[in-house]
């Protein structure tokens, strides 16, 4: 099994434990699930060859962008908390 393949499972897994965070009224995890599922997209399309054609060229650096983004949302509300 590749590295590149056990990254995404721990994205995936991640993604999950998030969902479960949301689901017992944790609503700042959304941030975590977003940001993750991008990721764990990022490197799934990049382990398959496939490329963004279909959000647009380029728009890889983009998602990254928003997967940052809503990470730094989630840490946020928690140090609010």
């Amino acid at each position: 099994m590749s590295i590149q393949l056990a990254s995404i499972c721990l994205e995936i897994l991640i993604c999950i434990i998030a969902l479960l965070g949301v689901f017992r009224g944790r609503k700042y995890m959304i941030g975590f699930i977003i940001a993750f599922g991008i990721y764990s997209y990022n490197n799934i399309a990049s382990f398959y060859g496939w490329h963004f054609k279909a959000i647009g060229e380029g728009s890889g650096p983009l998602l990254l962008l928003v997967a940052n983004i809503a990470i730094v949302f989630s840490v946020w509300k928690i140090y609010k908390n």
